[in-house]
């Protein structure tokens, strides 16, 4: 069946699917298996925000009913940020520097700052000692 034929069959649209693209190191860069059935753009943020994938490079959304495939790693590290706001609970390791470049520099101190991890706020001073 065509996408055109899928569109005009009057069923409901298929949700969008994602693909997170990771660092694996010295083995390479490769796209994350991902169960079909729990595959939705909420679990990608809780599974990033909860360190269940590491190293992201990007996410893709997959539309199928569109064919259409777009990046949307600025959407989901902004989603990761504010789903760890909620928490409260600060942004450790590589997370650190993908969420300050996606939502912006200093991102990362401003959520463990509130969460009261000042041991984990950049200090300048601490690269020249």
């Amino acid at each position: 069946m065509t996408m055109q034929g899928r569109r005009g069959s009057g069923t409901a649209p298929t949700p969008a699917l994602y693909f997170v693209e990771a660092d694996f190191g010295r083995h390479g860069r490769a796209f994350v298996e991902t169960d079909r059935d729990k595959n939705c753009r909420r679990q990608v943020i809780e599974d990033i925000a909860q360190g269940q994938l590491e190293n992201v490079i990007q996410v893709l959304e997959i539309v199928e009913d569109e064919g259409s495939c777009r990046d949307v790693t600025e959407d989901i590290a902004c989603g990761v940020r504010d789903f760890l706001g909620k928490e409260n609970n600060g942004v450790r390791g590589a997370l650190r520097d993908w969420i300050d470049h996606w939502c912006g520099p200093s991102t990362a101190d401003q959520l463990n700052a509130a969460a009261g991890l000042h041991d984990e706020v950049y200090r300048p001073e601490r690269e020249s000692a």
